[in-house]
């Protein structure tokens, strides 16, 4: 196998990893990008129980004409965003 197609491997293979712990703690996923250095998972606001901890506002939106908050943070090696 390539380099680069181990690369995409083990990105796809943490990006799984996450999605399967995500939904067993019942959280929506929304959508993935594989990405060039870590998989980015957005999912549907979660309780606040749930977000995975260390979340951090990555960002400012205009989403519609509406600033959206977007929070992140680093969950089984994936960058896990969803909006505040």
């Amino acid at each position: 196998m390539t380099a680069s197609n181990d690369a995409i491997t083990e990105r796809l293979s943490r990006a799984l990893n996450a999605v399967k712990g995500l939904d067993a703690l019942g959280l929506k996923i929304n959508g993935m990008q594989l990405g060039n250095a870590r998989p980015r998972i957005q999912i549907e606001r979660p309780p606040k129980h749930l977000a995975p901890k260390g979340a951090e506002a990555i960002t400012t939106r205009c989403l519609g004409g509406d600033p959206q908050r977007i929070l992140a943070a680093i969950y089984k090696g994936c960058l896990v965003e969803w909006r505040a």
